[in-house]
């Protein structure tokens, strides 16, 4: 089973993410450049069928991970040597993405509207057609790709939930071409793995359920559907993964022990801040209008830390004091670093004492700070949902 080679950290990146290759390949082993995320795959088998004339994949993301960079992909290929995918994005940034990219396409025609087609050179050349969209959780997508001749295949994205369908768009791949069975896979990407600054602790949790792939047999035009052949995690963060087959399917959940991502609200509904987004060591955390940027979008993690722009929740110099002033600093692994959520307050275990907003002040640019914990607003947080909590 070829899987998907890890994406470099460049102009494309929220583009490439599968190159197939020989059956029953190792998964990726990450480099010293890049970060540790988790990742799992699903592969296929089919019965009767060799080739197909059209494909559907299913993907119901069960808890979605917030703003984060995580891909559902599904990989295919096509009897003359071209080879894609098709799946949906989560991004730190923005909503959703759906996407659908062949290796060696020569054409492209957009479909419904806000769809874009364009091309791509990483790994190979080709064309991917993609529509920016958020996606909701809990809902079946399914996406069907199929021949409408002439060598072209069309990708039709249908929520099934809502009862609702759209044309993402049409790649050539050549006269006579048709999907094959063999080599087909789903998978889930962290691909926070493009900066090496990533470690586990940092990446949400998720869960999503793949259904089996089902196709209409270019041979003999009736329908099959495959199984479940093998599944396994990334190669890194291996613990934080679980993938549990069953119900026609298999469902694909990382980021175990973490909680999802987003903000951390409190007083007068105002997110926890890394000031001036740098993510520079010592960074003040302050109270700030909501802005969904990067340096508002924290994990809660299994180890005890909270995590944003790949740095951890830090009481500065490792005091106790009252007042000790809350900071964005490289994780270390020290009991100043170390955060239990509590009925709503985040306490340090070390000190017994909350994470505080200075004078229980709900105005942007207020402190965040180290107090005796009082119960009162000024230490009251709002979290991501953290399922270990």
């Amino acid at each position: 089973m070829r899987m998907p080679l890890r994406r470099r950290a460049a102009l494309l990146a929220p583009l490439t993410a599968a190159v197939l290759g020989l059956a029953n390949a190792a998964a990726p082993t990450a480099s010293a450049a890049t970060g540790s995320t988790p990742g799992s795959y699903t592969n296929y088998g089919w019965s009767g069928a060799s080739q197909l004339s059209s494909v559907t994949f299913g993907t119901k993301v069960l808890t979605d991970p917030g703003r984060a960079n995580v891909y559902w992909a599904h990989q295919f290929g096509f009897s003359n040597g071209t080879h894609g995918y098709t799946g949906m994005q989560r991004d730190r940034t923005d909503p959703g993405l759906y996407l659908f990219s062949v290796w060696g396409s020569t054409a492209a025609q957009a479909g419904g509207s806000g769809t874009y087609c364009e091309t791509f050179s990483e790994n190979g050349t080709g064309y991917t057609c993609r529509l920016k969209a958020a996606f909701p959780a809990g809902h079946n997508v399914q996406t069907t790709v199929a021949s409408t001749g002439g060598g072209w295949y069309r990708a039709t994205v249908s929520d099934t939930t809502a009862g609702t369908s759209f044309v993402l768009g049409s790649l050539q791949v050549g006269s006579g071409a048709t999907v094959k069975t063999a080599g087909m896979a789903d998978w889930t990407e962290y691909y926070d793995w493009n900066n090496p600054a990533a470690t586990c602790a940092d990446e949400p949790y998720s869960a999503a359920f793949f259904t089996a792939p089902s196709g209409v047999d270019a041979a003999g035009g009736g329908r099959v559907t495959a199984s479940v052949s093998s599944s396994y995690p990334s190669s890194t963060c291996q613990s934080d993964t679980s993938i549990t087959v069953g119900g026609g399917g298999s469902t694909q959940t990382n980021g175990i022990g973490n909680s999802t991502s987003g903000s951390i609200t409190g007083p007068g509904g105002l997110c926890a801040d890394a000031t001036g987004g740098s993510g520079a060591d010592g960074t003040p955390i302050q109270l700030y209008s909501c802005t969904g940027g990067d340096n508002q979008n924290w994990v809660l993690a299994e180890n005890g830390t909270v995590h944003a722009q790949y740095k951890c929740l830090d009481i500065s110099g490792g005091a106790a004091a009252d007042g000790t002033p809350v900071v964005l600093y490289r994780c270390n692994g020290g009991a100043n670093q170390q955060w239990k959520l509590n009925n709503g307050t985040l306490v340090n275990p070390q000190s017994g004492k909350c994470l505080d907003a200075d004078g229980g002040s709900g105005t942007s640019g207020t402190r965040l700070q180290l107090w005796s914990c009082n119960g009162t607003s000024a230490q009251k947080w709002k979290t991501p949902y953290w399922p270990a909590a």
